[in-house]
């Protein structure tokens, strides 16, 4: 923890405790950069070990490199030094390869070196850049690691760069997943999470949201405006229009919606149907059991190739804890309102009859 910010290189000493027993190479990374590849961070790797290098800093080319850090070579084309923007001549300013912040340090050179970092006269901070000066100096190799892809070091300094990194983000994942054999109708309008897994000839439909860490099987079908969040989803299943599910499992071949929600670890056994405006919490719905139209069904065990009539509710709370409603296996219960209108015309007969 850096508990007053001194600059870098400060922000690096606070580390000094943690890992300078621990040897090797040191990854120093910005924390606003959430394009960065890991495949990148382990091609600096390779290049640092290649190279023999005390430092090896990622760059990249900018058209418009305003505001960072130039990076300046010797003919050789090592790192001579690093340069800011504000301390810049006017042909330092015209170098277009910028710090990226990210660097494979040496840990044996690192950490002395650090401890040798005078602070900035005019802002009394500790810069971690100087530090490639010194390495120089010292007669030690400074490499860069050029990347062509800028975006990946794209920092998040305003709420409009965090939704324009958001957007990059998501388009990078919706694009690996299609590579992979996923079809995604309108990839522009989907959401997909960078953890989520989804397996081969699954469809998703345009303005689905898949979110958290969602595991969805082969042959699905997310539907339209449909939101998933730590959902699983199995084989064949679907999930229909306007649905919710979180914390939830749909099984192999069932089906949830339009309009269904499954929330608190509610399971939909395979081949089951949660059908529109059906709600299940904390609700285990047995293999081929079917809740077609608006129910809710809380805290219950329902058995196999059970049908539960529209209107149903299992309210199971007596002001004091929840109680598990049990639904055996091949049960029918019938909707609520049919069984009011066969009340009503039971009665009915009955004071026909004078009784």
């Amino acid at each position: 923890m850096q508990a007053e910010q001194k600059g870098t290189g400060h922000a690096l000493l606070c580390c000094r405790e943690t890992l300078e027993g621990a040897g090797g190479l040191v990854i120093v990374s910005v924390g606003d950069c959430p394009l960065l590849r890991a495949e990148t961070l382990e091609a600096l790797v390779a290049r640092h070990r290649a190279q023999g290098a005390a430092c090896t800093v990622i760059t990249t080319e900018l058209e418009d490199p305003t505001g960072y850090g130039r990076i300046l070579k010797n003919a050789a084309g090592d790192v001579v030094g690093i340069v800011e923007q504000k301390a810049a001549t006017a042909e330092q300013l015209r170098v277009r390869e910028i710090n990226s912040g990210i660097y494979c340090f040496e840990g044996a050179l690192l950490w002395p070196g650090l401890a040798r970092l005078e602070p900035n006269p005019a802002s009394g901070e500790i810069y971690l850049t100087d530090l490639v000066e010194q390495l120089v100096a010292g007669g030690h190799r400074v490499a860069a690691y050029l990347i062509e892809d800028a975006s990946e070091l794209l920092g998040i300094n305003t709420r409009v760069e965090l939704a324009m990194v958001d957007r990059m983000l998501r388009e990078r994942t919706v694009k690996a997943h299609m590579l992979a054999g996923v079809t995604i109708e309108k990839p522009e309008t989907v959401s997909i999470d960078a953890g989520v897994i989804i397996g081969q000839d699954t469809v998703v439909e345009a303005f689905a949201q898949i979110r958290g860490r969602c595991v969805i099987g082969e042959e699905c079908r997310i539907g339209s405006a449909s939101i998933l969040t730590n959902a699983v989803v199995e084989d064949g299943a679907v999930v229909e229009a306007f649905s919710v599910m979180a914390d939830s499992r749909l099984g192999k071949g069932a089906r949830l919606g339009p309009f269904g929600r499954l929330r608190m670890e509610a399971q939909v056994e395979a081949g089951a149907v949660v059908g529109n405006f059906v709600e299940l919490k904390k609700t285990r719905l047995g293999a081929g059991s079917k809740a077609q139209h608006l129910a809710y069904l809380g805290d219950s065990t329902i058995g196999e190739n059970v049908n539960i009539g529209a209107g149903t509710i299992t309210c199971n709370y007596d002001g004091m804890k929840k109680h598990q409603t049990k639904i055996g296996a091949g049960a029918f219960v019938e909707a609520t309102r049919r069984w009011w209108l066969r009340w009503r015309w039971a009665r009915g007969v009955i004071l026909r009859r004078g009784r």
